[in-house]
């Protein structure tokens, strides 16, 4: 493969991916109707908080601290779990990845730890002044499931995104 060709596909195949990604989102309520739930259209909320969170996670290089990355992934995890409660299970790949770079020790389980622990302080004043309601109390219903599609749509094409470019980098 010549140097032309692999810059237009470095350039293109991100674009066509996250064109992709954007007509499966938007098809789905042409598909449904417009019926789908409200917990669909806030999974975009939790899809931009996830892509900010792999953004932060992208930052750690290998074999360096990532107490402050884990607690920053952990506030953001819990903020879009209001949305989509069962975001927090992206944890543990979040983890994984720090054990791949070798950038994961006790004070990154810490650090995870505050972070959700002031995330739920948070959350639980709210509840209690009636700010916000308790959507945690229904983690595995199915109207929150929904939220999901936007947020898998979204790191699928950052994942085949990030896959075409390192595969096809300059070297």
């Amino acid at each position: 493969m010549n140097y032309r060709t692999k810059t237009i596909l470095r350039r293109g195949l991100p674009i066509v991916f996250w064109l992709l990604a954007a007509g499966s989102v938007i098809g789905i309520p042409l598909v449904f109707g417009l019926d789908v739930p409200v917990n669909y259209w806030w999974g975009f909320a939790a899809a931009a908080l996830v892509m900010v969170v792999v953004r932060v996670l992208y930052r750690i290089d290998r074999h360096e601290s990532s107490a402050e990355e884990n607690f920053q992934m952990a506030v953001l995890l819990g903020v879009a779990s209001y949305w989509v409660p069962t975001v927090l299970f992206l944890t543990l790949p979040c983890w994984g990845y720090m054990i791949y770079q070798n950038a994961f020790n006790l004070r990154s389980i810490l650090a995870t730890i505050i972070g959700y622990g002031l995330v739920a302080l948070h959350a639980a004043l709210c509840i209690w002044q009636g700010w916000i309601d308790f959507v945690w109390a229904q983690f595995f219903c199915v109207d929150y499931l929904w939220g999901w599609i936007p947020v898998g749509t979204v790191i699928t094409a950052w994942a085949a995104t990030t896959i075409v470019r390192q595969s096809l980098r300059e070297r």
